[in-house]
């Protein structure tokens, strides 16, 4: 790995070509995402709460929702995401039904960043549908800049700016209508301010829930670190605004609750969530979790951990103080162990950020360790 990254180091040494792959690497994404988009059905969920915080309900909303729709995806994906036995006609039926539809709004409106960045766009004319794939595409693009910045601080060769985003999955989730790459570009500027030791840091820490309410995980799990940091009056008050932020976003949408959310996503899908049964088959729960399991051990994401994760510990035995990449490490892997420990899920656009803090660790740190080797024996010599 040390002899690997000297010869990209000298390939890259010059700023042109450095910017040259930043550029090329921020432009696919863009393309990527707003030129070849993914329809998928959350699509429908995102321009569903907009239209409904614009005043319409019932058959209103649902002909706006789905006309929009329909220009944006064309007539064989709508048909798809409208139509069909998947997932126990779940689709057809929320198609069919007003009600139904309106009853999908609060597993979306928790997203508000996101919906403003559509909501803005909207402003300027852009369709909803269409906004929705601008919006990640963007955020995808600007996270792009934030990594690349990471990776110069670290000095790790931009060559592997591009090789490291499309295996964490970054390219892939800038072309699908999903709040992710805002949540990714909000995380990785959290670990770029954390990496200099910036209190901004905090305050991207506290807004993380306004993204994905599930990254208030994120944010608790950073305060603890940052706790070492930094003052931990100002650590208490991040922490704080993050839980006030995450709690005002789920009354302000209605949330069903967490059961609700468990019991939709993992145990069946059902097109009248707010009266749905709550399992209370203790086997239906252990299945979820044992697939959720097999998920995350067979993604390759789970080789990167494992590489860090030992690359860490190496460190630890080797008489290695942690330092701020160490701890945003460790805050990584914790964040995929309490996700996955509340909610037995492994989607890649959920684990966009630690795939990305492991591959850099396991770039930057093994040449760190050899490093400390050496001056270690040049020292006993």
């Amino acid at each position: 790995m040390e002899r690997l990254i000297g010869i990209l180091a000298r390939i890259s040494t010059t700023r042109t070509f450095s910017s040259t792959v930043v550029a090329l690497t921020l432009m696919a994404v863009l393309i990527a995402g707003a030129g070849f988009p993914r329809h998928d059905w959350d699509l429908i969920g995102y321009v569903a709460s907009l239209y409904k915080a614009d005043g319409l309900e019932g058959r209103a909303l649902k002909d706006a929702v789905y006309r929009d729709v329909l220009d944006k995806v064309g007539d064989e994906d709508f048909s798809r995401l409208t139509g069909g036995d998947e997932f126990g006609g779940y689709r057809a039926a929320v198609y069919q039904d007003p009600q139904a539809l309106e009853e999908q709004i609060p597993f979306y409106s928790i997203r508000p960043l996101y919906l403003a960045a559509m909501k803005f766009m909207g402003v300027l004319g852009e369709p909803y549908a269409s906004a929705a794939y601008m919006a990640s595409a963007l955020f995808g693009a600007l996270s792009v800049l934030v990594a690349s910045g990471i990776l110069a601080r670290q000095r790790i060769p931009q060559v592997f700016l591009p090789v490291m985003l499309i295996f964490a999955g970054v390219f892939g989730v800038a072309r699908q209508a999903s709040p992710d790459s805002l949540a990714c570009l909000l995380s990785l500027g959290l670990m770029f301010c954390f990496l200099q030791r910036s209190a901004f840091s905090l305050l991207l820490a506290a807004l993380l829930p306004l993204a994905r309410t599930d990254f208030i995980l994120l944010s608790l799990l950073f305060a603890v670190v940052a706790c070492w940091f930094f003052p931990r009056k100002w650590v208490a008050l991040s922490a704080g605004v993050a839980l006030a932020l995450y709690v005002a976003v789920n009354q302000a949408s209605g949330n069903y609750g967490y059961l609700t959310i468990f019991n939709f996503t993992l145990l069946g899908f059902d097109p009248y969530p707010a009266s749905m049964r709550i399992s209370t088959d203790i086997g239906e729960y252990a299945r979820a979790y044992a697939t959720g399991l097999a998920q995350a051990v067979l993604h390759p994401h789970f080789l990167v951990y494992f590489l860090a994760a030992l690359s860490l510990l190496n460190g630890y035995r080797a008489g290695r103080r942690l330092d701020e990449l160490d701890c945003t490490l460790i805050l990584a892997l914790a964040f995929v162990i309490c996700h996955l420990a509340l909610f037995p899920l492994y989607l890649e656009r959920f684990f966009l950020f630690p795939a990305l803090v492991s591959l850099i660790y396991v770039i930057e740190r093994p040449r760190l360790l050899v490093r400390s080797s050496a001056k270690r024996r040049l020292h006993t010599a």
